[in-house]
């Protein structure tokens, strides 16, 4: 995992960002201060937050359950040629 981080953590932290670069926009008058633009840009920080937390986790179970195939395999290619030779 790249970033092991809780939520709130994340969202505090994202919140102060994105609220900086609206002040300052509103101050430099490159842009319009909206507050659409955080509620919209935090919906889309937690829908990215919460994809990349169930996409890192189908990525180490399906790793777990590779190892697990693979240990299987070995097994029961190993308990066939015993039973081979013994049979």
């Amino acid at each position: 995992m790249i970033l092991n981080i809780k939520y709130h953590k994340f969202i505090v932290i994202f919140l102060i960002s994105i609220l900086s670069l609206e002040i300052l926009q509103m101050i430099t008058y490159l842009g319009s201060f909206d507050v659409d633009d955080i509620i919209i840009n935090s919906l889309g920080a937690t829908i990215g937050f919460f994809s990349y937390k169930i996409g890192n986790r189908s990525k180490s179970l399906s790793k777990k359950n590779n190892q697990h195939a693979i240990f299987n395999f070995d097994f029961f290619f190993y308990a066939d040629c015993f039973c081979r030779d013994f049979g």
